[in-house]
This record gives structure tokens, C-alpha cells and sequence, in this order.
């Protein structure tokens, strides 16, 4: 049986003709993880301006740079600082570079932790709504495209149901997030998020 023809339009055979994107896609990533070193000196400046706010094992965590190719079909890098992820107790900020979509970064918690701060969070509605942050909504821990439907702007939500996302599931996501055409002023959009983030606990 002689195998299926292949059909590719004019715009994907001049990609395939072409290195130089792929080339540059690599030399953008690798920027962008290099900027992300150097926003994880800045994160621990932040940190350390509010010890306090902080548990011990939380402070004495490293950070973790992940590349990735394909979430949801696109490229992305992922600042984890603080991190702490155990069976069913997490504490994690989540520094995000997602290729055409968004630079967000991201209050995930669970368990022992959501428990720690859930009072915190909730005397912080109002700083969130003034934020524009957005807090997960559907029943997916790992979902990360918070302009998505399982994400919700604080703004929009009743008192009550935001408490019910704060204490009443099994894990709680909060959300900052710029649009990539802010790269330029990467540092400095994912520094701001990161302090709002820290500012809630």
C-alpha cells in the first residue's frame, strides 16, 4: 500500500523552507529564560522585605526554571519561586511566559497551605479586585491559560463565592497577568505582579 500523500499549503512549505524562525524562536526562549534568572534575584529581594509573612520552610526553598514546547500546542517557560510541592499540600508562585498569549504570574495553593492563608486572601478581596486578578474557577489544579473559562476575574464574583473558591475546594489559584506585547518591560510587569502576590500573605 503506498503511503498518503502528504498536502501542505504555500505558507507551511516556506516555514518548512525557513530556519531562521525556529532559530530565532530558540534565541527569544533563551532570552527569556535569562531574564527569568534575573527576576528570581529581584523575587528574593521581594521576599526577604517580608520575612514574616513567609513559614521557615517556604523562605528556605529554591527557585526552578521548566521549558516547555507544547502547552496547548505553544511554547512557554515557567518561574517556580517560592515552591513547595508535596503530596497534597502545595505552595507554589508561578512565574509564566506563554508564547502569544500571556505573561501571568500565579498563587497556587493546597491543602496545609491554603488552609495557612485563607484568611489572609480573603481580607485581601478588595486588593484583588483592584488588581484585575483573576482566580481559577474549574476543577483543573493544572490548568494554566488564565484568560480562560476556568478562570474568573475577582472583580465579577459575589463576597460569597469568592470564600467558597478560597476555602471550600481542594485547591485555590490567583492570577496577575499582562499580555506578551509588555515583554519589553518583562522584569518589571512580572516584579510588579510578584509583590502584589506576596503583599496577600
Amino acid at each position: 500500500m503506498e503511503p498518503a500523500k502528504l498536502q501542505f499549503s504555500p505558507h507551511e512549505m516556506k516555514l518548512v523552507g525557513n530556519a531562521d524562525w525556529i532559530l530565532t524562536k530558540n534565541e527569544i526562549l533563551g532570552k527569556i529564560g535569562r531574564l527569568l534568572g534575573g527576576l528570581n534575584v529581584m523575587q528574593k529581594e521581594i521576599v526577604n522585605s517580608f520575612p514574616q509573612s513567609l513559614p521557615e520552610e517556604i523562605l528556605a526553598t529554591t527557585a526552578k526554571i521548566s521549558r516547555g514546547e507544547n502547552y496547548k500546542g505553544l511554547p512557554y517557560l515557567v518561574l517556580d519561586y517560592p515552591r513547595l510541592f508535596t503530596k497534597g499540600n502545595i505552595f507554589a508562585v508561578r512565574s509564566m511566559f506563554w508564547w502569544g498569549r500571556t505573561m501571568s504570574t500565579t498563587l497556587h495553593l493546597s491543602g496545609r497551605w491554603q488552609k495557612h492563608f485563607a484568611a489572609t486572601i480573603l481580607a485581601n478581596h478588595e486588593v484583588l479586585a483592584e488588581d484585575n486578578s483573576v482566580i481559577a474557577t474549574g476543577e483543573n489544579e493544572w490548568e494554566h491559560d488564565v484568560t480562560g473559562d476556568g478562570y474568573a476575574p475577582v472583580n465579577s464574583l459575589t463576597k460569597k463565592y469568592f470564600e467558597e473558591l478560597i476555602s471550600g475546594r481542594p485547591f485555590l489559584k490567583i492570577s496577575l497577568f499582562a499580555d506578551v506585547n509588555e515583554l519589553a518591560n518583562g522584569p518589571e510587569v512580572w516584579a510588579s505582579q510578584f509583590n502584589k502576590i506576596i503583599k496577600l500573605l
